[in-house]
């Protein structure tokens, strides 16, 4: 309510010529306009709707703890029915308002992620709770808010999003993070198992036991022939064996993996395995190893090229679109109670 202490917001919230102000906890005024807020929420644009009784226009009639200078002043309430604070005030009408739209939305703290969706659900701000669960610093940053309330919320896109997300994190630096109490034990195990299954899948891909796309075929048209010492190890071999291709010991002048290949695509498998996440700044270390060592043979420095600026790039997708796949197969499962086919499959 309008108090002596009570303050007016800064702009574009201080404009005088609002016909609505909505207060906050703190005692601080947000002037806007009705038209703005009804067309963002349905439940405004049937407030402002109603027909207000015989002599409200007259600012001598309006009771002063309901009005400031005759402008009706409005409060939202959260779920535990109490006047919101003013971050969350500001960030719903910043929302609506076209200014803060062109020129910046204020962030979005991970503390207010919660009173926003419960005000956002409140007054049918429906895009909003959207656009919060799909909030890129949060994507970035911390996921496991933005999951737990999507799930709260039966979002299943904004959840497989969030899921997503949460595959630049290990298993092991998983957060603590209180809105994790919101969902539940099958929830939670389910975007463990998103992770897991995705960190299988990326690590086999960059390993080359898996080739629905045909990447391991169409790896050996660019390979350098066999020669030593990058071809001459029993690993070599190994890998050769993956690709359909014959004992370089034995053919030679055939072409072979060599070992910067393998080095890179162990060392990236090994991480995968760890976050099913393409790092570009952990990638461009284990790529410059790849492309120092090739330099250095006369041999791979004719391949290398076409290997680190083809294939990778092929391989990084194919990584990418297996981890993408995962999380909406993951959330399905969640909301629409769904058995997942036996792990050993995978």
């Amino acid at each position: 309510m309008a108090t002596d202490t009570t303050t007016t917001a800064p702009p574009p919230f201080d404009d005088p010529d609002a016909d609505i102000i909505i207060g906050s906890a703190e005692s601080v005024d947000f002037r806007t306009h009705k038209l703005l807020i009804a067309w963002a929420s349905a439940f405004f644009k049937d407030m402002f709707g109603v027909p207000q009784p015989s002599g409200m226009d007259d600012p001598e009639a309006v009771k002063p703890e309901e009005s400031c200078n005759g402008i009706p002043i409005v409060f939202m309430y959260n779920d535990r029915n109490e006047v919101c604070g003013k971050d969350v005030v500001e960030y719903i009408l910043s929302s609506c308002h076209p200014t803060c739209l062109r020129s910046g939305m204020p962030s979005l703290s991970v503390e207010i992620v919660g009173p926003v969706l419960d005000v956002s659900a409140r007054y049918h701000f429906e895009w909003i709770t959207k656009s919060v669960l799909r909030n890129s610093d949060l994507l970035q940053t911390n996921p496991f808010v933005l999951f737990a309330h999507a799930c709260r919320n039966q979002l299943k896109e904004e959840a497989a999003l969030a899921a997503g997300a949460a595959l630049r994190f290990s298993i092991a630096d998983f957060p603590s993070e209180p809105a994790l109490k919101l969902i539940s034990g099958y929830e939670y195990h389910n975007l463990l198992r998103c992770h897991v299954r995705c960190a299988k899948a990326a690590s086999a891909l960059a390993r080359l036991e898996s080739d629905e796309s045909g990447v391991r075929s169409w790896l050996k048209n660019i390979l350098p022939q066999v020669h030593s010492p990058c071809c001459n190890e029993s690993r070599v071999d190994s890998w050769n064996h993956k690709l359909n291709l014959p004992m370089s010991k034995t053919f030679k002048f055939k072409c072979s993996t060599t070992t910067w290949l393998i080095d890179y695509l162990e060392a990236t498998a090994t991480q995968l395995a760890i976050i099913p996440y393409f790092s570009s700044d952990g990638d461009e270390k284990r790529l410059e190893q790849a492309l120092t060592t090739a330099s250095s043979c006369s041999t791979c420095a004719t391949k290398v090229m076409s290997i680190t600026r083809t294939f990778i790039p092929r391989l990084q997708r194919e990584i990418e679109e297996a981890c993408q796949e995962t999380p909406q197969i993951i959330t399905e499962t969640v909301f629409l109670d769904i058995p997942l086919e036996s792990e050993s499959a995978h």
